[in-house]
């Protein structure tokens, strides 16, 4: 992908590695960045596989940010108007796979929808055999909880856009990935054994793609911002693809330029660098 700097029209953000710093902050001047980037007249968007739930901690920071790509593209949501713009959920039929499939390893699952997570009880007890629980602690106080978390998948519930099964290890991942390959099922890794699972044909990318439809927008006049594999579809979409300084190696060999890491203000240096054509 070409530079092309001094054409882009909207700056699509990742959040945790990328809007987040490692401590899941936000930083001032990235905040100000963002500011005058709207005040330049261009579109700013988050997109990110949390739900509206997990953003509420940001929301007064980010208030000035008009849309969202959300539950990794399964939601596109216009935060000024607070309504869903459009939204993509698993069939019953996929959820009596993804039911069926959980049930073959130790397995912690998290269900997102737009109306929030869905977790079992002592979720987060359970959380700190799989990951770190601060983030956890952080982002889950708003869930909703329940005793059996796979009674519900079986009930077919509507408007679940996103599950994600945290496993114990990353051998016990490849082996729910391989059960779940048949099935077209979009898949991301994340931390250390996390997989995120998406319908069919929704990613940031598609995301990314209908949105630039609904705000006219031109894709090639998008840059999109991002550190880890769920980021990969969004960054090949977009007229721009910029790894963090962070980034995985598979990130940065798809992007077309590098800027700063999460603790350095590299979403800054994208909005100055390519977004407002600022040399610094």
């Amino acid at each position: 992908m070409a530079d092309g700097r001094g054409t882009y029209n909207l700056i699509a953000f990742d959040m945790d590695g990328t809007l987040l710093d490692s401590e899941k902050r936000l930083h001032a001047p990235v905040l100000e960045a963002i500011r005058q980037a709207l005040e330049a007249g261009k579109r700013v968007a988050l997109s990110t596989g949390r739900t509206r739930t997990e953003l509420e901690a940001y929301r007064e920071a980010l208030q000035a940010v008009p849309l969202g790509i959300l539950a990794s593209g399964a939601i596109l949501y216009d935060f000024r108007q607070e309504r869903t713009l459009w939204r993509a959920a698993f069939t019953p039929e996929q959820l009596d796979t993804l039911e069926r499939v959980s049930r073959m390893e130790d397995i912690l699952i998290l269900v997102k929808r737009d109306a929030g997570l869905l977790l079992e009880n002592g979720a987060l007890e359970r959380w700190s055999r799989y990951e770190k629980a601060k983030e956890a602690a952080l982002f889950w106080k708003d869930a909703d909880y329940t005793d059996d978390l796979r009674a519900v998948l079986r009930s077919r519930p509507e408007g679940v856009e996103k599950i994600n099964f945290c496993h114990a290890d990353p051998q016990a991942r490849k082996r729910t990935k391989e059960r779940l390959a048949p099935y077209g099922m979009e898949m991301a890794e994340s931390n250390r054994a996390v997989l995120e699972i998406s319908p069919p044909g929704v990613n940031k990318g598609t995301a990314l793609l209908r949105l630039c439809g609904l705000t006219g927008v031109p894709v090639q006049e998008s840059i999109a911002v991002g550190d880890a594999d769920n980021d990969l579809p969004m960054l090949r979409t977009a007229g721009l693809g910029i790894a963090m300084g962070n980034a995985t190696e598979e990130v940065r060999a798809a992007a077309g330029a590098v800027v700063a890491d999460c603790d350095h203000d590299g979403c800054r240096e994208a909005i100055r660098r390519f977004l407002l054509s600022i040399d610094e």
